[in-house]
């Protein structure tokens, strides 16, 4: 069922058709149990063999202790993947198991560089414009006129005081769109993080645009 262009099937009917979807990709759903500490390196995994990596184990390095070191074998294993794309992360994105139903829209934006538009819904609707430059996945929302922020001189100096606390994982900056300079919060992280800290990203850089505009932002939209 469509509304307005947007998808508003029920979360189960949308969870049908992803099951669907993989089936006739020829994939299989299968059950491993694996200690909690290693769950995020399976879904790692699972994730690139998805979209058709090529995954190269090397032995465990186990301490004198005994222990496997889970944290170094992780590291392994980003360090051979590849970059995501923009189609890549896209895909990766809607096949994660991390997210609540319905809770990110993904979309690819046309124009002379690729985009994703990340509709964040449990965000109040925040959009994310993502890009993958090189190296870097760089995240940005836009969040409101600057001519409409009472005393722009003093909310900026506020926020350079206060960022550590105010913007964990996101920084502040000005854009101008045609003509006019508007606030815009953005963040950047390595184009080889695994898709779960893509997506703590997201959901960090959305909330952090709620909240700043909740309290700090103009009398209009802090209402």
């Amino acid at each position: 069922m469509q509304a307005r262009g947007r998808d508003v099937t029920s979360p189960r009917e949308r969870t049908a058709r992803r099951r669907r979807k993989l089936l006739e990709q020829g994939l299989k759903r299968v059950e491993v149990w694996v200690r909690p500490t290693d769950a995020p390196l399976i879904q790692d995994i699972a994730t690139h063999l998805r979209r058709g990596s090529i995954i190269h184990v090397s032995p465990p390095r186990v301490p004198s202790s005994g222990n496997r070191n889970t944290l170094e074998e992780h590291e392994i294993m980003e360090a051979l993947s590849s970059p995501w794309t923009i189609e890549t992360l896209k895909q990766a994105i809607q096949d994660s198991d991390d997210l609540l139903p319905g809770e990110f829209e993904c979309r690819k934006s046309v124009g002379a560089s690729p985009v994703l538009e990340v509709a964040v819904e449990a965000a109040g609707g925040v959009t994310l414009f993502v890009a993958v430059q090189d190296e870097q996945i760089v995240t940005t929302t836009m969040l409101w006129a600057r001519a409409d922020q009472e005393d722009p001189a003093a909310f900026e100096a506020m926020m350079l005081r206060a960022h550590k606390v105010c913007l964990p994982l996101s920084a502040l900056s000005i854009d101008t769109i045609d003509g006019q300079e508007y606030y815009e919060l953005f963040g950047t992280m390595s184009a080889r993080s695994t898709v779960q800290s893509i997506i703590v990203e997201f959901r960090t850089i959305a909330n952090n645009a709620i909240e700043l505009a909740r309290d700090l932002g103009p009398r209009a939209i802090a209402a």
